[in-house]
């Protein structure tokens, strides 16, 4: 009896574009996801030498590790507010359309926050001494908020790193964060945390200030990490409506 082989198709185009594109989207996933790592390392070398502690985060409010966070959270902002009326003509809930305008409002909020709402940059304009002389204003000043901001780091990191762990099936799907971002969630969550512990227990004038000024990085980590969830739910245009 002979048998005949089995017919085997070669992909098509579209079939073998869409496999380079999925290989080029999982080495980007797997970069973005030890970026945080890096990132912290290079910190800790940076705090750890003397002679280069101060270029760690810098003292004022224009140094580098600020300008990314402004930038990365009001690009955000203008990104969820897109996405919100995005979803909502795609007929998903309204809590999803209500998330991501709440999201970009926070954005904003933030965005403005980290240059104390324009003050640093009329201090461009300033001389030296009157820049300095000005008191900073922003939403970190306010008596509720001040010295506290580690929780609301300490919370972002604990409901994103839930947020990565939605299942497929859940009505909350949607809003389901990508795994590449989970180890800047833990690492954003862990520093977090011990600068909380340091709030309550005293571990060492060296450990404290290397706290206070990782907390700058955290919060960089944070917009950028924000910036990355917007993107990726907006390049998941696909999904389907339910």
């Amino acid at each position: 009896m002979i048998y005949a082989s089995p017919v085997t198709s070669e992909p098509t185009i579209r079939e073998r574009q869409r496999a380079v594109e999925e290989q080029r989207l999982h080495r980007t996933r797997q970069t973005i996801a030890t970026v945080p790592i890096f990132l912290f390392t290079a910190f800790a070398i940076l705090w750890a030498i003397p002679a280069t502690r101060d270029l760690a985060t810098g003292r004022d409010e224009r140094n580098p590790v600020e300008i990314v966070t402004f930038l990365a959270m009001l690009v955000a902002g203008f990104m969820a507010i897109r996405l919100s009326m995005r979803v909502w003509r795609l007929g998903h809930s309204v809590l999803t359309t209500v998330f991501f305008v709440f999201f970009g409002l926070v954005a904003f909020a933030v965005a403005g926050d980290e240059i104390a709402w324009g003050q640093v940059v009329v201090d461009l304009f300033r001389d030296g001494a009157d820049a300095a002389a000005a008191s900073e204003v922003g939403l970190h000043e306010i008596d509720a908020l001040k010295g506290r901001t580690e929780w609301l780091r300490l919370g972002f990191g604990a409901v994103g790193i839930l947020g990565v762990f939605i299942s497929p099936l859940s009505r909350l799907r949607f809003l389901r964060a990508p795994m590449e971002l989970l180890p800047w969630l833990v690492v954003i969550a862990g520093l977090s945390f011990l600068d909380v512990v340091d709030s309550y227990i005293d571990l060492g004038a060296g450990f404290s200030d290397f706290l206070v000024r990782v907390a700058e990085l955290t919060e960089m980590m944070v917009a950028v990490v924000v910036l990355l969830y917007i993107w990726e739910r907006t390049r998941d245009m696909w999904f389907r409506i339910p």
